[in-house]
This record gives C-alpha cells, sequence and structure tokens, in this order.
C-alpha cells in the first residue's frame, strides 16, 4: 500500500504560521537575542520606572526566553503577571497570561493551559483597546488549537468561529486574517491525516479554506508567499489524497512558481508531491528522478520522516523499474529512518515521563517540607508570645525613629525641589537672555533699514530728484515686509512657548505652494539684484500632509534669509521632489557664501554673508515647526558653493 505523505508533526504548522510571522494570533517561536535581552534587562534597573514599561519589558525577556530557557520564561512571566496586577495593567496582565499559557502548551499541559486562555477571556471581556481585541482573537485561537490537539474539532471550530467574529467587530488586519484560514485548514488538515470515519468532510472543510487563504493572500502576493505556498501545499495534496491527478497537477504546477528561490524545504515538499503524482499515473522514471531531488533537499534540511517517506516510495520506483537491488537498499534506508525517529520518540516520551516523575517527587518533598514548616511556625509563634512584652518597648522606640526618619526625609525633600526650582529658574532666565539677543538681532536689519531710507528720502527732497524718489518705495515696501515676517515670527515663537499654536495638518497642493512663495519675494529679489527661481514643476495632484500656516512660516523664512546673504548677480531656487518613506522634501538652494562649521552644528546661530545676518529666530522656528509636523529640516552646504535647506514633510495619501 502507498504510504500518504505528510509536511509536518502534529503541532508543526502552529510553528510553521509562527515562523511566517502571524505574531498577533499564533504562537511565537522565540529566539533569544542578546541585545534585545540586554536593553530589556537595562529598562528593568531604571528608578522609577511606569508600571506598564515593566510589564512590557518582563513580557518581552519571557518571550525571548520561551524556546531557549521555558524555566526562565516562566518566572519573566509570572513576574509579569504579579507586578499587572499590583498595577491594574489588564493588558500586560493578559499578555503574561497568554505566555503561561503557550508554556503549558509546549509542556503538553492543555487543562493548565486553558485555565490561563480563559483567564484572559474573562479579563479583556469588556475592553474596547485594539490590543485588546488582538489578545482576545489569541486566546480564542489557542483554545481551539487545544481541541484540535484533543480531537474535539466541533468545539475547535466554535472557537475559530468565534475568534473570526471578534476580528471582525473592530477594522481586522488582513494578516490576522490570513493567519486565522491558515490555522483552520492545518488543523482540519491534520484530521484528514489521522483517517476516520469523518475524514471526507474534513477534507473538503481543509480544501474550502485553503481556498479562501489563497484568496486573501494573493492581493499581497509579495508579502504572503509563504501562506500562498502553505494553502497551494494543502491543495495538492487534497486531490492527490482523492486520486484527481489533473486537479492535483493544476496546484502543483502552481505551486512551483510561488516557491522563493532558496527556499529548500518548500521545494523538496514540492518534488515529492509530484513524484506521488507520477507513481499514481505510473510514471516510474519521472517519480524516481524527482524524489532523488526531493530526498537531497530533506537531507539538507535535516526533515527525518520526510526522508523515511521519500525513500519508501523511491522503493517502490525502483522495484516497478526492475532495480531490485536499489529497492532493497532505499527499503533498508526507510526502515532504518523509521527505527530512528521512534527511537528518538521513545526518548522523548521517557524524557516527559522522567519530567513528571521528578515533578510529582517535587510536590512530595514541598508537602513534607511544609508539614515541617507549619510545626515550625507553631512553634514561633510560641516565642513571638514571649517578645510581645519586649516588641512593644521596640514599637516606641522604632516610632520615634520613623518620626526622626520622616521629617529628615522631607527636609531632604524640599531641599531637591527647592535646588530644582532654583535651576528651572536659572534656564528661564537662560531662555530669555537668549530672546531678547534674537529679538535685537531680528529687529536691528529692518530698523537700519528704515534709517538708511529715511536718509535717503531726505537727500532726495533736499535734491528735488523726483526719479529716485519714487524708487524709494519698493525700498520702503520691502523692508516693512521684512519688519513685518519678523513680527510675525516673533508672534508664532511666543504663541508656540505657549503652547497655544499647535500643528493642524491637512492636504496641503505643493505647486500653489512653491507660486505663492515665489511670487511673495520676487519683487525683494529684483530690488536685490538676486534670480528668483522655481527648480522643476510639481505634479498638479501632489499633496503635502501639513499644517498649511506653519509650512509657508517655513518657507517665507528659508527663502528670506536666502536672498539675506545671496549677493548681487546670484540666485535662490525653491523646488520640491519625492523622498524614501511616504516624504516629499522642499529645497531651497542659494548661491550665497555657505554655512560654517559651527553654523551647522548650532543651525540657530545666525549666518555671515555679505555684510548680513541671517536671523537666528526664523530658522529655530522653522525647525520648531517642522518638528510640530512630523518632518525634518537639514542644512548643508553644497558641493559646487552656496547654502541648501531640505525641509521634509509627509506625503497625503489619500
Amino acid at each position: 500500500m502507498e504510504r500518504r505523505f505528510t509536511f509536518s508533526s502534529p503541532r508543526g504548522w502552529v510553528g510553521l504560521l509562527a515562523v511566517l510571522g502571524w505574531s498577533s494570533l499564533s504562537a511565537p517561536v522565540a529566539h533569544a537575542q542578546p541585545e534585545v535581552v540586554d536593553s530589556l534587562q537595562r529598562i528593568l534597573t531604571r528608578p522609577g520606572i511606569a508600571v506598564e514599561k515593566r510589564v512590557t519589558a518582563l513580557n518581552g525577556l519571557a518571550f525571548q526566553n520561551i524556546d531557549t530557557d521555558p524555566a526562565a520564561a516562566k518566572c519573566w512571566a509570572r513576574e509579569g503577571l504579579s507586578a499587572a496586577r499590583r498595577g491594574s495593567y489588564r493588558v500586560g496582565e493578559a499578555n503574561s497570561l497568554r505566555v503561561l499559557g503557550i508554556l503549558a502548551m509546549t509542556d503538553d499541559k492543555h487543562a493548565e493551559a486553558t485555565g490561563y486562555f480563559r483567564q484572559g477571556l474573562r479579563l479583556l471581556a469588556n475592553d474596547t483597546l485594539t490590543r485588546a481585541f488582538q489578545l482576545r482573537c489569541s486566546f480564542l485561537k489557542y483554545l481551539g488549537d487545544i481541541a484540535h490537539e484533543q480531537l474535539d474539532t466541533t468545539v475547535a471550530r466554535r472557537y475559530y468561529e468565534e475568534a473570526h467574529t471578534v476580528l471582525l467587530e473592530r477594522r481586522p488586519r488582513l494578516a490576522d486574517l490570513i493567519g486565522l484560514e491558515a490555522s483552520w485548514a492545518g488543523h482540519l488538515w491534520e484530521r484528514v491525516d489521522m483517517g476516520g470515519p469523518d475524514t471526507a468532510r474534513y477534507l473538503r472543510q481543509s480544501r474550502a479554506h485553503s481556498r479562501r487563504l489563497i484568496a486573501l493572500a494573493k492581493d499581497e502576493p509579495e508579502y504572503n508567499a509563504s501562506f500562498l505556498v502553505y494553502a497551494h501545499r494543502l491543495l495538492a495534496q487534497s486531490y492527490l489524497r482523492q486520486r484527481q491527478p489533473d486537479s492535483a497537477r493544476f496546484y502543483l504546477q502552481r505551486l512551483q512558481t510561488l516557491i522563493p528561490e532558496g527556499d529548500v524545504n518548500s521545494q523538496g515538499d514540492a518534488w515529492h508531491l509530484q513524484a506521488q503524482l507520477a507513481a499514481q499515473e505510473q510514471r516510474w522514471p519521472q517519480a524516481a528522478a524527482l524524489l532523488r531531488k526531493a530526498l537531497g533537499s530533506y537531507r539538507s534540511s535535516g526533515k527525518l520522516k520526510e526522508q523515511m517517506d521519500a525513500l519508501t516510495l523511491l522503493a517502490r520506483a525502483q522495484a516497478q523499474l526492475g532495480d531490485g537491488p536499489g529497492a532493497y537498499t532505499s527499503q533498508l534506508a526507510a526502515y532504518r529512518l523509521n527505527n530512528s525517529i521512534r527511537a528518538e520518540e521513545r526518548r522523548s516520551e521517557l524524557a516527559k515521563v522522567r519530567a513528571s516523575f521528578e515533578a510529582e517527587r517535587r510536590e512530595a518533598r514541598i508537602r513534607e517540607l511544609t508539614s515541617e514548616r507549619n510545626g515550625q511556625l507553631a512553634e514561633a509563634a510560641r516565642r513571638r508570645r514571649e517578645l510581645w512584652t519586649l516588641g512593644a518597648v521596640l514599637l516606641v522606640v522604632l516610632a520615634g525613629l520613623a518620626t526622626t526618619a520622616v521629617l529628615a526625609l522631607r527636609l531632604r525633600r524640599s531641599r531637591a525641589a527647592l535646588a530644582a526650582q532654583n535651576e528651572e529658574l536659572a534656564q528661564t532666565r537662560a531662555t530669555q537672555d537668549r530672546l531678547y539677543a534674537l529679538v535685537a538681532h531680528d529687529l536691528r536689519s529692518p530698523v537700519a533699514a528704515f534709517q538708511g531710507l529715511a536718509d535717503l528720502l531726505t537727500l532726495y527732497v533736499s535734491r528735488q530728484d523726483t526719479a529716485r524718489l519714487a524708487g524709494l518705495g519698493s525700498r520702503v515696501q520691502q523692508a516693512a515686509e521684512q519688519l513685518r515676517g519678523l513680527l510675525d515670527n516673533l508672534l508664532s515663537w511666543a504663541l508656540q512657548q505657549r503652547g497655544e499654536l499647535r500643528a493642524t495638518p491637512a492636504a496641503v497642493p505643493v505647486a500653489p505652494l512653491l507660486t505663492d512663495t515665489l511670487a511673495l519675494y520676487q519683487a525683494a529679489a529684483e530690488a536685490a539684484g538676486v534670480t528668483l527661481q522655481q527648480a522643476g514643476i510639481p505634479a498638479a495632484d501632489l499633496h503635502l500632509w501639513a499644517d498649511p500656516h506653519m509650512t509657508r512660516t517655513i518657507l517665507r523664512n528659508l527663502v528670506g534669509n536666502a536672498l539675506k546673504v545671496t549677493p548681487s548677480g546670484g540666485s535662490v531656487s525653491l523646488g520640491a521632489c519625492p523622498a524614501p518613506g511616504g516624504q516629499l522634501t522642499l529645497t531651497v538652494r542659494d548661491t550665497g557664501p555657505g554655512f560654517g562649521p559651527d553654523q551647522l552644528l548650532r543651525p540657530a546661530a545666525p549666518r555671515t554673508g555679505t555684510g548680513l545676518d541671517r536671523a537666528g529666530l526664523g530658522l529655530r522656528l522653522s525647525l520648531d515647526f517642522a518638528k510640530a509636523q512630523g518632518g525634518q529640516l537639514a542644512l548643508r552646504n553644497a558641493a559646487d558653493g552656496g547654502a541648501v535647506a531640505e525641509l521634509s514633510l509627509p506625503l497625503c495619501q489619500e
């Protein structure tokens, strides 16, 4: 009789789903990373850490050790559970229960695991947080896993359907729906592989869930390639089992195109299935060739059971081809592998029995020690009564010492609070001094410009030079516009410091934004003899997701500062280009003297060029506005001379 080919142990598909990354509902496959463990342990050593961070760090350590050191993982999870209960942190408590339940499932303690998962469900029954919904789904999924392990398919299906319903109560992640379908299909295939009177029904259900898995995963095949391989493999197996070669061949052909390059395990499984199809169709030479390729893949990955199945089928193929010695050798190798597998299973069972025996012996020892301790406690209680009198005297002394300690502690706290207030006051004064310096620096240039214009006005009136007198209007307007911009910066900076100016993002069209900014400074650029131009024309449908007022203020400051330091005959350009990560970079480039090293390290410092100073307050305000919108403002010198300011802001995704 031909052997049935199976891909995994009874719980192997759970590991597959975990490896595929269905982290929210599947059991994690944790491989301790030393740098992550060190980082989490450093978090726990910080003084005054919040209960949420402490519980999260403890659960993280538990997950890191769940495979490498289950005993340590259990200790971390229990400590996290205690801390979460003391701090009334329900999501953290549920996470700790999840780790403990997974550890119990690993030890085949299904009753204990069921208790942990049901505690988690009761704990989060009325919680509306998104994370709570995900944990409820994971608890229901684990309960379904346990029911399948106990061959109770009806209860397992009820748990899976309830998990699906909970997922749909919120906007579900596609990965969660894909993982649930994969779990369902995998468990049902296990029941098919076990045989029994309901095999046909389980086969139909597994096939239906595999098709639904393909329908969900095909929208993003590059992210869900492993799930697509898994579903096509189950469908090919099911049709091979029912001896429907045409359907099996269809899914095997699609499976071959889906296997990622370098996936030795999946490729070996595909060759093995193709060999089974060839054997059903009596194409023994092709079956033998495919089986040899599958054996090479299985040997490189150390899959013993799959090697045994492939060798058994290869022996049959060799016998059909008349290669008696080869068939004997293959069958002998399969027999030896079968003995090795059974010996390993016996060793595993023996280890479990030994562990159970050790646990029972420890429990007996604990009961014995508990009895001894109860006797010791009774003796201690008698002695305690004799010491009550002395304790009363000591209590009075301790009360006096405690009062003294409390007073000393209050005095120390008062001194610390006073020192902190003094330091804060010093920082406030320093900030105030810096503000005065920035205001004086920013107001100096427009005031000097008005003073010079007043002198020129007096001179031209005395000479009755009407031509030059008429030209003063644009220069007065330019100086007034500069002063108005500085006052706008001061007002915005003051509102920001008081927390009254907050970013209100909206869709901002890029093309009008650049055009309006250039139009605002065109007259000033012509008066200064500087060419103001736009570098490229952005697409009409290109939009930023940013605060319109803050973005225009940043661009005005950058263009205005560039015009200040660019000598006559130079140029200032304004452009936009997409950047990685869904960002858009607005670039202001000038042909001025560029930034010095100190100015690049301290962007708020003034930049000097051709006798003019770049305002520090405007640039500082621009840095703050960029950060408030989730963007970044970067300054650098161009390779061919001049300075470049790059403002990166998020693109509008709608």
